[in-house]
Formats: C-alpha cells, sequence, structure tokens
C-alpha cells in the first residue's frame, strides 16, 4: 500500500534540510507532537497543513489534478542573555530562519510533478520551556507548497465487462456503464447498435408507374 504525497513531502523536506547542515544540523522533526526541550534547540520542526484540489482535467479522467498543501516550518532557536541594552539577541534566531529560507528558496520536490514551494509569511513568540529555562524564540516559515497529481490514470477509460450484453462501455472510473456495440467486434465497424435507416417511401414510385401505364393505354 502506498502512502499519501503529504507524507513523502514531508520526508523529503526533511532530508533537504538535514543535508543544507543548517544550524539546527540533523535536529529536523517531522511529529506534530514532538516536546521541545531546552537542550534540544536549536531545532525546526515541519508541518503541513489544509490540501486543496484547484483544479482537474475537464475531460473527467486522465491528466493531472492541481493541488495546494499548507506548509510550516517551525525554528526554535535559544534566545541568549543581553548583557547590555540595545543588544540584539534574537540574533540565532534569525540566522537559522534565514538559513531555512537560503535552502528552500530553489528547491523543488523530487518525484513532485511541476512543484513549488513558495513563502507566504512568517511569525515570531518568545517562549519560555523547562521552567525556569532560558528563552526560546519560536518562528514560523508559512509556505504554500504546489504540485500536480495524475487524476484518474488509466491505459484505457473504455472498461472491458465481463458480459456479453453489456458490450464494451463508454463509461469513465466511477462513472456510470452505459451498452455499447458487442465487446467481439472491438475495433472494427460495428453497426448492430445503431437505429436502423428508414425504408424509403415506394408511394411515389407506385403513383408514377400507374400513370404511365393510364398514358400508355390512351
Amino acid at each position: 500500500m502506498g502512502t499519501h504525497r503529504r507524507y513523502q513531502f514531508r520526508r523529503l523536506l526533511h532530508d533537504h534540510l538535514v543535508a543544507a547542515e543548517t544550524l539546527a544540523g540533523e535536529r529536523v522533526f517531522l511529529s506534530v507532537t514532538t516536546a521541545i526541550s531546552d537542550d534540544m534547540v536549536p531545532c525546526i520542526l515541519i508541518f503541513t497543513g489544509d490540501e486543496s484540489v484547484v483544479s482537474q482535467p475537464a475531460s473527467g479522467w486522465g491528466g493531472l489534478e492541481s493541488r495546494e498543501l499548507q506548509v510550516e516550518i517551525g525554528t526554535y532557536a535559544p534566545m541568549p542573555p543581553s548583557d547590555s541594552p540595545g543588544a540584539d539577541n534574537l540574533g540565532l534566531s534569525d540566522q537559522l530562519a534565514a538559513e531555512v529560507e537560503q535552502a528552500l528558496q530553489m528547491w523543488t520536490a523530487p518525484t513532485f510533478e511541476a512543484s513549488e514551494l513558495r513563502l507566504q509569511k512568517s511569525t515570531e513568540q518568545v517562549v519560555t520551556i523547562d521552567e525556569p529555562g532560558r528563552p526560546i524564540v519560536a518562528q514560523g516559515l508559512l509556505y504554500l507548497f504546489t504540485y500536480q497529481v495524475p487524476f484518474r490514470d488509466v491505459a484505457d477509460p473504455l472498461i472491458d465487462p465481463a458480459s456479453d450484453d453489456l458490450g464494451r462501455s463508454g463509461a469513465y472510473p466511477g462513472g456510470q456503464i452505459t451498452p455499447g456495440p458487442s465487446p467481439t467486434n472491438v475495433g472494427r465497424y460495428d453497426p448492430s447498435h445503431l437505429p436502423a435507416p428508414p425504408r424509403p417511401d415506394r408511394t411515389v414510385g407506385l403513383t408514377f408507374v400507374r400513370n404511365r401505364e393510364m398514358n400508355d393505354g390512351n
């Protein structure tokens, strides 16, 4: 049984961020239930949210379906104590967030058709973990991931029925099966399923013959 494309994407994103050698190193997590402790930072958490279907092939089968997936990458970095007024103690957090953005700037997810990852917005807040632990700066990078997947991808949209009475069907997968010509005539012209042509009207011909006989008698 195959895994959902969301899971495949998270794995690819995880491996890419680990290979990017950011400030977080190998501390890149996929589980949303991961409890961040003071000794784990700096680290990165990957979340996926809602997914929307943007478009589908007008034919109802074949082609590609376009989707949009919400992705949030959380960066967690320690906030060193400020030794003097005006000192910037958000440097580590901003550095980690910048490294993530740089790593994803030109990245495309392998095996995903026509994929693109775009940064939408970023958030920031200061949290305290493991009281009385040191403050940690949490930044959220919100991305929109667009990609395409095969839609009802079949080699032949026609259904080969088991019944000779049903014949070939013009139904698409999931659609209503409709009668067709005999399956024994697949690939050849088979007029058996067409309505019979109208019979010619012989009235005019008979009238013409009758008038001709009357004229000959005169």
